[in-house]
């Protein structure tokens, strides 16, 4: 029975609840005791604090007061005399010691309480005071070789707790421990008769120590341990009490929800092996239409193709023509520069022709002024003789001149012709080449035409075969809806039994007892199948994983809301 209560659902709430409230618990009375113990340890430091504060100032104040002559030594000291130093604790002189009349007083002030005091100290007069324990020689090293003001510490091996301040010498205990010549005896001992130290204002020797048992600050402790127990354990319970009332509540409404589930598991199954059915008809529908579609967006596709294939040669052949075209015209314009050179020749030849003449005229010129050079030298006679070998020579120059001018000027004349024949035939080439650039220009255009009207039916074949593409891609997308909405029902199907399997785990979760092997839902769906010739499993299974994750990713059920009677609405 036990084992079954922790099985179900409610039996390991309630486990959480239990262990939340016992841990909650736990950790509340371990922080109050810690924090309470802290307070208490804190408020005894300072209490002890204050008492030692105390000594410090009413040894301050009685060593005033000696100093300014208030007691009355002389007769203190008759006294002294009287009772015998060995009776000197029950003298006025001792009790009037800075330092005894502030142990009084400390002593006085702790009496009825569980805090006593002493002086610890290395070598004192008292043999009482010495140390005898870890703790006394822990306090004189920490305000001794450590140097420290105040030392709060917790021995528990002793059980005590101790606060220790450091006993300093003052000017006024410089009369009984200080330098032995300024003795008032005169033999280097105090009034009491005790040897003095040779010790020093200031230094550091001993200390002033209280100490309480812990035992009387965990008391406070625990009665606060046990107050907040007898509160905390009761609510603890009631919580308890109500956590499980609610835990059963809950049960008995997800007890009316797994029905709920069941049933709507069974409709969903019988509901989608019908739209199984119908997924698988239209899926085969569209598959036909799909295939009718592919066979015309062949067709239009090789159309399309040898469309393109002449709108890219019409488009070579424009260029081409182009090319031709531009030739020709390149060819005009050069030819039509040689006819401007040639004319250009033309006017160069006529004006050489000119100088040619005006050479032959001055050498002509020059001969006959040879000739007369010639006459006026035979008749100078011999004088003239020199003088007519150079008219001779002027006179064969200008011979030689005009000879090779007339030869130049038959040259040029030859080379002009030939000029004026060779401008002829450039200007009928230019004529050729006018005509060859006005019929390139034509066909040019044509083929330009010609491009333009492929390009035209290559584009409305493309359009053509977009809209046919995009037709059969919308059956394909159809026929792919209709496939994946009979896999889909079957899934759906599939689920159903999952779910099924699912609401029976959660009973027994619920329940805490072994589910007991019912009958599947989809048993009804599976008849309605096998009555049809089809199965849904026949095309596609899954494995109980894949569908428990699929119908984790979202899938949503047709299941009917819980009533109001046990239903989600009591859960609020």
């Amino acid at each position: 029975m036990l084992k079954q209560l922790f099985r179900s659902l409610g039996g390991r709430i309630v486990l959480i609840v239990i262990s939340g409230i016992v841990l909650t618990l736990a950790t509340c009375l371990w922080v109050l005791h810690s924090k309470s113990s802290a307070i208490i340890r804190e408020d005894v430091e300072h209490e002890m604090k204050a008492l030692l504060v105390q000594v410090e100032s009413t040894t301050d104040s009685i060593g005033e007061l000696a100093q300014s002559g208030a007691f009355n030594y002389a007769e203190m000291a008759k006294e002294l005399e009287e009772k015998g130093k060995e009776n000197y604790r029950n003298t006025t002189f001792y009790k009037t010691v800075p330092v005894v009349a502030a142990w009084a007083a400390v002593r006085k002030a702790i009496e009825g309480t569980p805090i006593s005091f002493r002086i610890v100290r290395e070598q004192p007069r008292n043999p009482d005071n010495a140390p005898k324990s870890s703790l006394d020689r822990q306090i004189l090293d920490a305000v001794g070789k450590d140097g420290k003001s105040e030392v709060f510490l917790e021995d528990s091996e002793s059980g005590v707790i101790a606060y220790a301040r450091p006993v300093i010498m003052s000017k006024s205990c410089m009369s009984c421990h200080g330098n032995p010549a300024n003795s008032r005896t005169g033999d280097g001992r105090d009034v009491l008769g005790f040897q003095m130290e040779g010790w020093k204002e200031g230094d550091r020797r001993g200390a002033y120590v209280l100490t309480v048992p812990t035992s009387y600050v965990d008391k406070p402790v625990r009665e606060a341990m046990i107050a907040a127990s007898a509160w905390a354990i009761p609510a603890g319970l009631i919580v308890l009490i109500g956590s499980v009332l609610i835990v059963l509540r809950i049960n008995r409404q997800l007890s009316d929800t797994t029905n709920h589930l069941e049933n709507s598991s069974e409709q969903l199954a019988s509901a989608s092996a019908q739209v199984s059915t119908a997924s698988q008809r239209l899926a085969e529908g569209a598959s036909e239409q799909a295939a009718s579609l592919e066979v015309t967006s062949s067709s239009l596709e090789e159309i399309a193709t040898v469309t393109k294939r002449n709108a890219e040669n019409a488009q070579q052949a424009k260029e081409s023509s182009h090319l031709a075209r531009t030739a020709a015209e390149a060819g005009l314009s050069e030819m039509q520069n040689m006819m401007g050179a040639m004319s250009e020749i033309n006017k160069s030849g006529d004006k050489i022709a000119k100088i040619i003449r005006t050479i032959d005229e001055i050498a002509f010129q020059t001969n006959i002024l040879a000739l007369n050079a010639a006459v006026e030298a035979a008749r100078a006679g011999e004088a003239g003789l020199g003088f007519a070998v150079v008219a001779d020579e002027v006179r064969n120059l200008a011979r030689r001149s005009a000879d090779a001018a007339k030869e130049t000027a038959e040259i040029i004349e030859e080379s002009i012709g030939k000029s004026r024949a060779g401008t002829e035939i450039s200007r009928q080439v230019a004529d050729g080449l006018n005509s060859i650039v006005a019929k390139a220009r034509e066909v040019d255009d044509l083929i330009a035409q010609i491009a333009l009207a492929s390009e035209e039916q290559s584009q409305g074949v493309d359009l053509i075969n977009s809209s046919i593409n995009k037709l059969d891609s919308v059956t394909q997308s159809n026929a792919a809806g209709a496939e994946e909405s009979a896999s889909a029902s079957e899934e759906l199907l599939s689920q159903a039994s999952v779910l099924h399997e699912l609401v029976a785990d959660l009973r027994s979760m619920i329940t805490g007892q072994e589910s007991s092997g019912q009958s599947s839902p989809t048993s009804s769906a599976d008849n309605f199948f096998f009555e049809s010739g089809t199965h849904p499993h026949s095309s596609k299974g899954a494995s109980k994983g894949s569908r428990v994750a699929s119908l984790n990713a979202g899938s949503r059920l047709p299941l009917s809301a819980p009533s109001n009677k046990g239903g989600f609405e009591d859960m609020e």
